[in-house]
């Protein structure tokens, strides 16, 4: 028994718009899928970028209160400080101590400002980057102990006493910048680009994922179009 022709032809457009139906389907998945997965690494590449910036804040402030020169700008008796009850020498240490303790602010806002975003960053990530932050960390409390040191030295010039000349010389290399080598900034300098080597993966993700975008996108020039003129991926993706 012969089928008619008419019919043979609607079931072959049946399954052609079954077929199409499915294919529409699967792009939508998939144009999801990435949708998602560009919203993850966009995320990830901002929180990476943010943190980032703050660590280079965070080592451009401990640099600021290694700077050897103090002026009179920072040198100041704070308005609780009463002159007439101290010695020129109480003055003088006054001022050293509100000079480093007017510094050291710059270290405690950029270290405040990362807290937030490594909690975060743990979140998505684990530990690893709090783990390459606590050699910085250890160095700054190196440096706010030559800062202490220096200070009771101004009131007292025996506090020292008890160093030893390397002792003495470790306190100077910690305490002032400007060395020739600059020991202390070329470690910590090493250790934020560790850190740094760990936030690039992330801030090179979203990369690799806008090329892979453009080259769907490239691929999918070549299929067919909906009404609208875009493929069935590109719908996808703008849902």
């Amino acid at each position: 028994m012969m089928m008619h022709p008419w019919y043979v032809m609607a079931n072959v457009r049946d399954v052609v718009l079954m077929l199409t139906a499915i294919a529409t389907v699967i792009a939508a998945f998939r144009g999801l899928s990435t949708w998602k997965q560009q919203l993850t690494g966009g995320a990830e590449h901002s929180l990476a970028k943010r943190i980032l910036l703050l660590c280079f804040q965070y080592r451009d402030a401990i640099a600021y209160v290694r700077a050897p020169w103090m002026d009179g700008t920072e040198m100041r008796l704070s308005p609780d400080d009463d002159p007439s009850t101290m010695t020129e020498k109480d003055i003088h240490a006054k001022q050293i101590q509100n000079a480093y303790q007017a510094r050291w602010e710059h270290v405690n806002k950029a270290r405040s400002a990362l807290y937030p975003e490594l909690l975060e960053a743990e979140v998505l990530w684990g530990d690893t980057l709090n783990q390459l932050m606590k050699p910085l960390y250890q160095m700054q409390g190196n440096l706010f102990v030559a800062v202490q040191q220096q200070i009771q030295a101004q009131r007292d010039p025996h506090a020292l006493d008890w160093q030893t000349d390397k002792d003495s010389t470790r306190m100077r290399e910690t305490l002032y910048a400007g060395a020739d080598p600059d020991q202390f900034a070329a470690e910590l300098q090493a250790k934020l680009e560790g850190v740094a080597s760990y936030l690039k993966t992330y801030l090179q993700q979203l990369q690799s994922w806008s090329l892979l975008n453009w080259i769907r996108r490239r691929f999918d020039r070549g299929k067919p179009r909906t009404s609208s003129g875009k493929s069935a991926s590109d719908q996808a993706d703008v849902g």
